[in-house]
């Protein structure tokens, strides 16, 4: 599924009680390494980008908007829901907004 075995977090975005397109978070660094955020003694949800199993660009709000650009698929004005957390770091919320807000 792409959702990762040690945290499961993913996204979906619905529009007219229709999955449009969804994608999980992960990318298997962790498994074969461990976090190196974890390892600095970094506190969670500072400086994802000093671990590559933590790099925004492997969180699922991003890898989702990606695929439904590639595929041409319309996200404005879905619903965007998550699932293995209730919350998407600041980075991510900015990306979601910016293209949900995207004229089509």
């Amino acid at each position: 599924t792409g959702f990762g075995k040690e945290a499961p977090v993913g996204v979906v975005y619905v529009k007219d009680n229709k999955v449009i397109v969804g994608a999980g978070h992960g990318n298997n660094y962790h498994l074969r390494n461990g976090c190196k955020r974890k390892k600095l003694g970094i506190p969670s949800g500072q400086n994802y980008e000093l671990c590559p199993g933590c790099d925004y660009a492997s969180h699922a709000e991003p890898k989702a908007i990606a695929k439904a650009q590639k595929n041409n698929l319309d996200i404005k004005d879905s619903d965007a829901y998550l699932f293995g957390q209730w919350w998407c770091c600041k980075p991510c919320s900015d990306k979601m907004i910016k293209a949900e807000s995207k004229d089509s």
